[in-house]
């Protein structure tokens, strides 16, 4: 550490330790869910003055003070090109990992490299010296790192260079007829030959971003007669005006008809629950006090209007939102947060009840998601054009969903980017257990659609037992680039599989032994076929093909208690990492069988594929141009 490295930083912390004075207090109920002021600036009154620490004139730390929030901004030494780099690749390094750190911010401030935002929630939940050392303690070690990295690229930009120029000379002739790469980017698509074979096609991220798909299967029922609710879970892009009060509809239907199973579940026509998801605000009621039995009522008449929507909506399109009615909507959600979540009682009088079980069997006729969505009203906030995991939350609230939705996009992402999707309350769970199933395919053509689905899949297990009544990632998101950072909790059944990884033969033994051996090839696959062919279908017209292109794909499906399958995600690119003994086999597998697929095939038709099967192939429309990148 040089010499003007320690007083650079005990400056940054001295002025660290006097800006962190953010406090919430309990008379002051809407301070706990306001805006950081240091981002929005809604008023001047609320900010600090900011302070500038500079080391020298190119690294810098730029500290923005306000009555509720604090951003940091570091601006790290770049003396040189390679310092330049190795920041470069280190700054995009831990972009990639933002949920891991809480205060990081997605997109640094114009003019620094990185930038930490510390609100009042933070200093609420964790020590105001630890935050603080986080940022001095990340200061130094990207000052040492980074040193040693150019230390390292010195010694070793030689050897690398004679390797890449006598390499270079033995192919300068030879032009690639093979082309497999993470990302079309990589190329430029203007030197491609017609017989080069690329392992993309553009613009599929129609159906391979969380944003894309669900723009894509709201089309669906214009192409085709499906319903992409029986597969898809509802979604919502929260940047579009429409969308988002559609989602905002949503939400509060679902907490009605949640409240119907809820009363039910009082009047003991189901098995009571024994837990209550954790309250996050203050000011919650006390626990099991009855509420007043109009609540019951005002839900009952929300659903019957809803009922008579749906049952009319193909005769007048002009009847209004059940939604608009003279309800107090921020009430009753109140209401029903106390009932769900903190355990407050019902009164059902015998009529209600039997109204409550005429009613949700004629919504379960129209709503193919009723069964699925459960009773907390859970829904999942998402990145739109994120993979891994990255940014993934859980909430049970309205105003979390749009606050957190804020929060995360303002002002470095676009909310556009961001969408909010139903979460699967009631699903099937192996020993107590999460998972999903990630399911390869293949598409070589899309004009003919030609689609090859591949027989071999494995499964994901989370860390923790499932549980909705706590939240965090390590019990809800199966990707294993998060549950690698988990350790088995010890609460789970030690049946579970160390490395979190199952084969689907695995899989289909445990059905077998539940007495459900049919389910896998019954259900699951003919649902999973299904689902990947209404999104390929459903944005066919967006994507941009060229013949001898082809591409891998990865989709990630749930699966319901009745076994039905639920289509997540679709990925390009899949992770071919060999994170277990299960995904070195299935993977090896999966890359062999793809090059038979798409290069022993051309020239034998009749080769063997290996697990690959052909699930599609569209009708061939006589006259159709091909088209190209």
């Amino acid at each position: 550490m040089t010499a003007t490295l320690r007083p650079y930083l005990n400056a940054v912390r001295a002025t660290l330790q006097a800006a962190l004075c953010l406090e919430n207090f309990s008379s002051q109920v809407v301070e706990r869910h306001n805006k950081p002021e240091v981002e929005v600036r809604s008023s001047k009154e609320l900010l600090l003055q900011p302070v500038i620490i500079s080391r020298n004139e190119k690294e810098k730390v730029l500290i923005e003070g306000s009555i509720n929030s604090v951003r940091v901004s570091i601006a790290v030494k770049q003396a040189d090109e390679i310092e330049k780099i190795l920041c470069h690749k280190f700054m995009r390094f831990m972009m990639m990992r933002a949920e891991n750190f809480f205060i990081l911010r997605r997109k640094p401030v114009e003019g620094y490299d990185i930038s930490f935002l510390i609100t009042n929630f933070h200093t609420e939940q964790m020590y105001k010296h630890k935050l603080v050392d986080f940022v001095i303690h990340f200061m130094e070690e990207i000052d040492k790192e980074i040193s040693e990295m150019k230390l390292s690229v010195n010694a070793r930009a030689r050897i690398v260079a004679e390797e890449f120029l006598k390499n270079s000379y033995l192919v300068r002739d030879r032009l690639p007829n093979f082309i497999w790469t993470n990302s079309l980017d990589t190329i430029d698509r203007k030197l491609l030959q017609q017989d080069n074979i690329v392992n993309h096609y553009a613009r599929v991220d129609a159906f391979t971003t969380k944003e894309g798909l669900c723009l894509s299967l709201q089309k669906l029922p214009w192409i085709e007669q499906a319903d992409p609710n029986t597969f898809f879970p509802r979604c919502y892009r929260l940047g579009t005006m429409d969308e988002r009060e559609a989602f905002i509809e949503d939400f509060r239907l679902t907490a009605a008809r949640s409240l119907l199973k809820l009363a039910l579940e009082e009047a003991g026509e189901r098995p009571v629950r024994t837990q209550q998801v954790p309250n996050s605000a203050k000011g919650a009621a006390r626990p099991g006090s009855p509420l007043y039995p109009e609540l019951v009522e005002e839900a009952l008449e929300v659903c019957e209007q809803h009922l008579s929507v749906l049952r009319h909506q193909d005769i007048d399109r002009n009847t209004p939102s059940p939604c608009r009615t003279c309800i107090d909507w921020d009430r009753f959600l109140q209401q029903y947060y106390r009932v769900a979540h903190e355990g407050a009682g019902l009164v059902l009088t015998k009529q209600q009840q039997k109204h409550c079980q005429n009613l949700l069997r004629h919504l379960a006729e129209k709503l193919p998601q009723l069964d699925m969505e459960g009773k907390l009203n859970i829904w999942i906030l998402k990145p739109g054009a994120e993979s891994q995991g990255r940014g993934i939350i859980c909430t049970t609230r309205l105003e979390e969903v749009l606050q957190l939705a804020w929060s995360c996009t303002a002002p470095s992402v676009q909310v556009g980017r961001w969408v909010v999707q139903k979460y699967v309350e009631r699903l099937l769970t192996i020993f107590g257990t999460k998972f999903d199933i990630r399911q390869w395919f293949v598409v070589t053509d899309w004009k003919p659609l030609t689609v090859w689905f591949y027989q071999d899949c494995y499964l994901r297990f989370c860390s923790r037992p499932f549980s909705l009544c706590h939240l965090e990632r390590a019990r809800h998101l199966c990707n294993v680039s998060i549950q690698k950072w988990y350790k088995t909790s010890p609460d789970q059944d030690p049946r579970v599989p160390p490395d979190k990884i199952w084969s689907n033969k695995q899989f289909q033994e445990y059905l077998a032994q539940l007495g459900q051996a049919d389910a896998w090839h019954h259900v699951l696959v003919p649902g999973m076929k299904a689902a990947i062919l209404s999104a390929l279908r459903s944005a066919q017209d967006q994507v941009r093909f060229r013949k001898g292109s082809f591409e891998l794909y990865g989709a990630d499906f749930l699966v319901g208690e009745d076994f039905q399958p639920w289509l997540l995600e679709i990925n390009s690119c899949p992770t071919m990492s060999p994170s277990s003994a299960v995904t070195r086999r299935l993977c090896a597998n999966v890359q062999r069988d793809t090059l038979r697929l798409v290069l022993d095939r051309k020239h034998n038709p009749t080769c063997s594929i290996g697990a690959f099967e052909l699930i599609y192939k569209e009708t061939v429309v006589v006259g159709d141009d091909t088209a190209t990148f």
